[in-house]
Parts: C-alpha cells; structure tokens; sequence
C-alpha cells in the first residue's frame, strides 16, 4: 500500500494521477472517508484497521490523506476531534504502508520505503 500525504492542495492528488494511473486503485481524500464516518457514529480507526487488514503485497492501493495538524486549531470542538481523528488514522495508515510520500508545493518526499 502506498500512502500520500500532505496539506491541502500540495499537489497529492496531481501525483498520484501522474504515478499510479494504471493499476492502481486510488482512494482519494480519505479525510472525508473519516469526516462521514465520525457523522454515522462509526469508528474511523476500527475502520482503517479493517480496510489495512485486507491489504496484501499484491494489491496495488494507494490511500491519499491530508495532513491537517500542521494548520490552526479549530475552535469547535466537534472540528478539533475531527482534526484529531485524521491524525490518528494518518498514523495508522502510514504504519501499514510500505511507501509513504508526503508532498510539500508539489514536490514529493519518500519519507518511508520498505
């Protein structure tokens, strides 16, 4: 599994389009899987343990998330667990990831390679 991440508009998704198009499954701004999973009362780390579980060497996924804890502290509270949340699952992705790529202006890091 390949994880991207970044802040907003660093140019992830622009990546990802340009590197694994072919082959590949792309799940896009997984901040918004997190954000409805918190809506419906789900666990968004439950949630990424199942779908990290089902990952093997074979499948060619690549998880596109965004780094939000780098930016100003919401001051509602519903919107500080939210940017908590993200971060923890970003955590937890990129533990299962054999490629984690963080962007900054574009520009791609390989900040982890097994």
């Amino acid at each position: 599994m390949i994880f991207i991440v970044g802040g907003a508009s660093s140019g992830k998704t622009a990546y990802a389009a340009t590197h694994y198009n072919t082959g590949y499954k792309v799940i896009d701004n997984y901040k918004d899987w997190i954000k409805n999973q918190m809506e419906q009362g789900r666990n968004p780390i439950a949630e990424a343990e199942a779908l990290v579980s089902h990952v093997d060497a074979a499948d060619k996924l690549v998880i596109i998330g965004t780094e939000m804890g780098l930016g100003v502290v919401p001051m509602e509270e519903k919107e500080r667990k939210y940017r908590e949340m993200n971060g923890r699952v970003n955590c937890l992705l990129a533990a299962h990831a054999d490629t984690v790529i963080r962007m900054i202006c574009g520009v791609p890091q390989t900040i982890k390679q097994e």
